[in-house]
């Protein structure tokens, strides 16, 4: 039988309120509770809703656990034009890197440029311009140790500094852009779990949704 325990984490405490999930009425039931599960938690939880989460497993321990940990701004949805989805991505890096900024830290990206098509030094330092536009407050409310630069073009005498066994012919230099780094993934998740729980969420892990009855 499972029964209602309380953890503590680094002094934070949380309660596994299997009894709370039986006897109260919510106005929200999430299912899973990686990163995106425990983010919208918070955020409805913070809005004042009354908010259940579960998870079959342990909290953060499946796809969360297991990503590349880059908070990407969204810089290849410029091939599309996809601006909408562009600005959605950076300000959802920004809402990470400031919620959890000692779990978080700036990431540099460095591709080889190449000849005079899609990854040429032309199309590179204008996709850096318009990102660099798109994302003017990429930075707004972080530190300055977390914050991103901008995207810069190097020479290929540059680039060779720092990747010396380069040996295509056609490389004409790099590009640089920052994205963010999640060093702990588990850990902001667990940080979003651990604050929703504040604002009165009822969290349980190792609860199985079989199905939903309406």
């Amino acid at each position: 039988m499972l029964r209602d325990r309380s953890f503590d984490f680094f002094g934070r405490a949380m309660k596994r309120e299997r009894t709370a999930l039986e006897n109260r009425t919510f106005d929200a039931v999430i299912i899973g509770a990686g990163i995106y599960g425990t983010l919208v938690a918070w955020r409805l939880a913070k809005a004042g809703y009354q908010v259940a989460i579960v998870e079959k497993g342990d909290f953060c321990a499946a796809t969360s656990a297991n990503s590349l940990k880059i908070l990407h701004g969204g810089l290849r949805y410029l091939q599309h034009l996809d601006f909408k989805r562009m600005r959605e991505s950076i300000k959802s890096r920004r809402e990470i890197m400031s919620f959890a900024p000692h779990l978080v830290a700036p990431l540099p990206c460095l591709v080889p440029t190449i000849g005079r098509g899609m990854r040429s030094r032309l199309i590179m330092k204008s996709a850096f311009l318009a990102n660099d536009l798109i994302g003017r407050d990429r930075n707004q409310g972080l530190a300055r140790e977390k914050q991103l630069p901008p995207g810069r073009i190097m020479g290929r005498a540059e680039i060779k500094k720092i990747m010396p066994d380069l040996s295509r012919r056609e490389i004409t230099g790099g590009a640089v852009w920052y994205d963010g780094l999640a060093v702990n993934t588990e850990r902001i998740a667990l940080e979003y779990l651990l604050t929703a729980c504040d604002y009165g969420a009822a969290a349980a892990n190792y609860i199985r949704v079989d199905r939903i009855v309406t």
